[in-house]
């Protein structure tokens, strides 16, 4: 029989194959392919966490919209500037994110807050006084960063700060 025709596997290449395979098996070869095998799995959990994730917020974020009220997911919400009172720091239109206060009395000069005025109102503004009601509760002064903007009437009690800013959502 002639092992030289078109399609035949010749002993030379069996003995390669053979080869091939001994050297895939050795124990290093093998813990390699393990290791691979671990990061692709744990690669594609975290995709699947991340998915489920998002997914998670934008339900939560749409399911809130609806009833109009700001979507919250472990403590972190995200605001939009509605006005220019924050202006140039924050345009008109601006997302922030910002979390819910882990102390509330623990507030300095210079943080961000997002707060319900006496109004009713949503505010984002800053803190440039830091007081004390006349009961001794600690109270802040607030101001928007807009310099036409003078200091809030009102003093800003603990009770009606909803969140301290993180960082701007670029592009917005």
């Amino acid at each position: 029989m002639d092992q030289t025709r078109k399609g035949l596997t010749t002993p030379e290449m069996i003995a390669e194959m053979k080869r091939e395979l001994e050297e895939a098996s050795k124990p290093e070869n093998v813990s390699r392919s393990r290791k691979k095998r671990v990061f692709k799995v744990l690669g594609d959990l975290l995709f699947v966490v991340i998915l489920l994730s998002l997914l998670f917020i934008l339900y939560q974020v749409i399911s809130v919209k609806r009833t109009g009220n700001i979507p919250n997911f472990m403590g972190y919400r995200l605001y939009r500037i509605e006005t220019e009172s924050m202006s140039p720091t924050f345009p008109v239109g601006s997302i922030i994110l910002a979390r819910s206060p882990s102390d509330p009395n623990s507030l300095k000069v210079g943080d961000v807050v997002t707060f319900i005025n006496l109004d009713g109102d949503r505010v984002t503004h800053r803190i440039v006084r830091v007081s004390n009601t006349t009961d001794g509760k600690v109270a802040y002064r607030t101001k928007g960063d807009n310099p036409a903007n003078s200091m809030d009437n009102d003093l800003l009690t603990t009770d009606r700060i909803e969140a301290v800013f993180i960082f701007k959502v670029p592009l917005f």
